[in-house]
């Protein structure tokens, strides 16, 4: 029974890299003008322990913020998984700096 969905900016805290490119017809479908409209949000799986969760970086939620539009987009051709282990380290690392 799912109780709650979690959904969280990739580069917020764990994938500071992640990138993608929205092909043409996904950024005509979301009316999408400027890439400040675009909000980019992954579906994160908590587990116990923690780390074991992960976070579906293959299939992001795209919304365009000021058209009030969005949906859940599959990149076939992706270098990302379903299930991407949290990168853990980059979050010691930034409380380290601080």
């Amino acid at each position: 029974m799912l109780r709650s969905l979690l959904l969280q900016p990739p580069r917020f805290f764990f994938f500071k890299d992640y990138s993608l490119d929205l092909p043409d017809h996904l950024v005509k479908q979301l009316k999408i003008e400027s890439e400040q409209d675009v909000a980019v949000l992954v579906i994160v799986s908590v587990r116990k322990p923690f780390s074991r969760s992960t976070a579906n970086l293959k299939a992001p939620v795209i919304i365009n913020q000021k058209a009030r539009l969005g949906k859940q987009f599959i990149f076939d051709e992706s270098p990302y998984q379903t299930r991407q282990p949290l990168q853990l380290a980059s979050v010691s690392s930034e409380k380290k700096k601080a």
